[in-house]
């Protein structure tokens, strides 16, 4: 994938949309990947094309996925894969925000503060939102689950699909 040159890290280009899904819980999910954790009652599970490096999972700071100011909420693994799976919290209104790499850091450690600089600086440098046309195509049924954990059940067989953890 092309690098972009973004305050001085070189990040991956945008992911791509593959699969956006409108979550809206019945009882309250508290979102822990920003500062401070809050409760959302709604969201969006998105299934993005990704560069594995980037993506990789590693224990300590590591590139920041936005989606707007927010950091996403990892669902997925899987450190081949060549997609990503994540909740972003809501409402979010994927035609007018951009999805994007930050820089590297705890993602519980973003405050708004923080996400808004992300955001502006991604946006000076060339991130947009998605098209109505990948939205068109990409974006699924709604989502209505009980709670996290229906989330996770719920989101789990779209991960077996498209990012499966590797073999042993």
């Amino acid at each position: 994938m092309i690098a972009l040159l973004f305050a001085g890290l070189a990040l991956a280009a945008a992911p791509t949309l593959v699969e956006a899904r409108p979550v809206r819980f019945q009882q309250a999910h508290l979102f822990q990947w920003s500062a401070p954790p809050r409760p959302v009652q709604e969201g969006v599970v998105l299934v993005l094309g990704v560069d594995p490096e980037q993506a990789r999972p590693r224990q300590g700071p590591h590139p920041v996925l936005y989606v707007g100011d927010t950091p996403a909420e990892r669902l997925s693994w899987s450190s081949t894969a060549p997609t990503l799976v994540v909740f972003a919290p809501g409402p979010v209104d994927l035609a007018s925000t951009p999805v994007f790499w930050g820089d590297e850091r705890l993602p519980e450690q973003v405050d708004a503060a923080h996400g808004r600089a992300q955001r502006a600086r991604a946006e000076a440098e060339g991130a947009r939102p998605f098209t109505a046309e990948q939205l068109r195509a990409a974006t699924g049924a709604p989502l209505l689950v009980d709670d996290s954990a229906s989330l996770y059940e719920a989101v789990a067989p779209i991960v077996d699909r498209v990012a499966p953890l590797p073999a042993p």
